[in-house]
């Protein structure tokens, strides 16, 4: 059975320099992509369900919401939008 050869190499270079592909490398290229994200997402899942299953079960205790924002900081924002808006209405009603 005569089998093509299949590297992975980049790819040949042609004259003008740019890389030319065979159909080969694409499915392989294509094959390691997809690799590569299948494990990826795996990892993730995993972590996932380490954290949310395997943790509960263990009867840990669940991970402590932290807020990177206070709540003064909240009302700040709150406060400086209200003003934009404000001034935002007095600028519709100078041009109307």
């Amino acid at each position: 059975m005569n089998l093509p050869k299949i590297s992975l190499r980049f790819g040949k270079k042609t004259v003008k320099g740019l890389p030319k592909f065979s159909r080969e490398e694409y499915i392989l290229w294509s094959a390691v992509t997809f690799v590569v994200a299948a494990v990826a997402l795996l990892g993730y899942d995993a972590y996932i369900f380490y954290q949310d299953i395997i943790e509960r079960a263990a009867g840990l205790p669940p991970a402590t919401a932290r807020s990177k924002f206070s709540e003064s900081d909240i009302d700040e924002v709150i406060m400086l939008l209200d003003e934009r808006k404000e001034k935002f209405n007095e600028i519709l009603l100078k041009n109307q």
